[in-house]
Parts: C-alpha cells; sequence; structure tokens
C-alpha cells in the first residue's frame, strides 16, 4: 500500500481502498452511492432493453440502489448485484432484507476509481427460500430467489459463480472502467471479465457498460479491450456529457451531474458513456 503523505490516504489500486471507502470511516459510509450518472439520467438506457421478465446481473454494484429502482420501475423480474467489497454487500444485504429504499441526497459520483479489487468468489447468505421463488445456482448450489426482489453476493466478476447462460442481461456502471486501471494486467484481468460475463450471459442477451468520464476526442481504451477480446459487438452507444473539475486531470469526481459548460478557453468536454454490447460468439470454455 502506498502512504498517500501525512493522511497515510489510500489509493484506488489497493485492495483495502474499497473496504474503506465503503467503511465506518470511508465517504460512503452507511449511504446509497451511485458512480457517474443517476438512475433517472440514465433510464432511457434501461427501458431500452430490460423489461418485466429480465433476469438482472449487475457487476460491481457498491453501494448502488440501482436494483431496486429496476425493480420498483418494472424493468426486471430479479437482479442479482455482485461486489468484492464486503461493507458493501453486507450493507445491501440488510437494505434488501428491510425492503426498504433510503433516500439520499447525494449526487452521482463521475471518478469511479482505480484497480476494483478482486475478491475469491464467495457468495454471501443468499435470499430466503420461497415456494414461488426463483431458481438460480450459486457456486453450485440451487437458490431460491424471490420474484421482483434484489440479492446481493460477494463474488468476483472475473469469476463468476453461475451457470452458463443465466442471465437475460448484464449492467455495470463502472467496474470495467477500474479494471482498466490495474496497470500492465489490465487487459488479460478486463478479458477474463469479459468472458465470464458472456458465458453468464444469453445468447440474445445485452450488456450495458456506463464508462467514463472521458474527453471529447481522446482515444477510449475500453472500446479497445472490448475488440481485442474479440467476443462483443457495440449494438449502440449513448453519450451524456457532464461537468468535471478541469482539477481532476479527467479522472476526478466531478459530483455536480449538470451540461457541460463551453465557454472559455481551458474548457474541456466531458462525457459518460452508455454501451450496449451484443454477442458475436460464445467463449470457448462454455
Amino acid at each position: 500500500m502506498e502512504d498517500g503523505g501525512e493522511t497515510g490516504e489510500l489509493i484506488p489500486s489497493d485492495p483495502a481502498f474499497w473496504d474503506h471507502f465503503y467503511g465506518p470511516e470511508g465517504e460512503a459510509s452507511g449511504d446509497v452511492f451511485e458512480w457517474y450518472l443517476s438512475f433517472e439520467h440514465a433510464r432511457q438506457c434501461y427501458e431500452r432493453f430490460l423489461s418485466a421478465d429480465s433476469m438482472v446481473l449487475q457487476v460491481g454494484c457498491g453501494t448502488s440502489t440501482l436494483a431496486h429502482d429496476l425493480i420498483n420501475c418494472n424493468l426486471a423480474r430479479h437482479v442479482v448485484s455482485i461486489d468484492t467489497c464486503a461493507p458493501a454487500i453486507e450493507q445491501m444485504q440488510a437494505l434488501s432484507a428491510s425492503q426498504q429504499r433510503p433516500a439520499t441526497n447525494k449526487k452521482p459520483s463521475h471518478g469511479r476509481g482505480r484497480g476494483k479489487r478482486k475478491g475469491g468468489g464467495q457468495s454471501a447468505a443468499p435470499e430466503p427460500a420461497g415456494a414461488a421463488g426463483i431458481p438460480l445456482t450459486i457456486d453450485g448450489s440451487v437458490v431460491m430467489l424471490k420474484p421482483e426482489g434484489a440479492s446481493y453476493y460477494l463474488m468476483d466478476a472475473c469469476a463468476l459463480g453461475f451457470p452458463a447462460e443465466s442471465f437475460d442481461a448484464v449492467v455495470d456502471k463502472g467496474t470495467l472502467d477500474a479494471m482498466l486501471s490495474i496497470g500492465d494486467e489490465a487487459d488479460s484481468c478486463c478479458w477474463q471479465m469479459l468472458e465470464e460475463i458472456a458465458r453468464v450471459l444469453k445468447p440474445d442477451g445485452l450488456y450495458l457498460v456506463v464508462s467514463g468520464p472521458k474527453i471529447k476526442g481522446e482515444p477510449d481504451w475500453m472500446l479497445e479491450v472490448f475488440h481485442k477480446c474479440g467476443l462483443w459487438d457495440m449494438d449502440n452507444a449513448i453519450h451524456s456529457p457532464v461537468q468535471v473539475p478541469l482539477n481532476t486531470g479527467g479522472a476526478g469526481d466531478g459530483r455536480d451531474d449538470q451540461p457541460v459548460d463551453s465557454v472559455g478557453p481551458n474548457k474541456k468536454e466531458y462525457f459518460i458513456t452508455c454501451s450496449f454490447w451484443t454477442l458475436k460468439k460464445k467463449p470457448s470454455s462454455s
């Protein structure tokens, strides 16, 4: 772990970053926290490919209430959310058990951080079984999921504990971005994640990636990773302008989810991208 000076601040590439971020002393402690775009801002993206019958997987959920928003808007049959951060998963399991969606005044953060922590693939406690439940195999055991509900598991997106073709759709708000920031191993880690998502996605399913912020006109490395992987075709993309403070170097957490102010010679245009990906072919391991 690198030392951030006298404050001893953790850096996002450290596995402890996310435990601290969502833990008792962290910025998102005890509260819900949205990355990049609020649900209402990105709602048209979800409505484009989700329906009341959709079985949805959310990778890298943190403490986002996206799963509950999708259920409340009749855009999913059930949402399974995974993350490798235990404090975040424990908080969201408690929320799911209470079936209450807390109010929050926080604006979505545009900075996703770097080096998303990778866990050991363990799943947390499942939803209670029910006669009318939805069966799903998780780490070799059949779990009955609650219809029109959300469940949360401690799991690594690079080692998903689900059988092939378990989901109609996969949603990713910034997790692939964080994987891209690992360093020299970024490509192989991203490919492993993309192969796992391709494995658990149904042949006619869709993978929605919310990514950013990016500077208009600069190369998009995420697109290059998708193309190198060779399993995916882009169906469409929606670009949403956002205001990012100039002192962040383009990767900070500008929190004002407002249109870009293009006045002034030093202003740069940033945008969040919602890209839709379909399967070109299944990975050979499927």
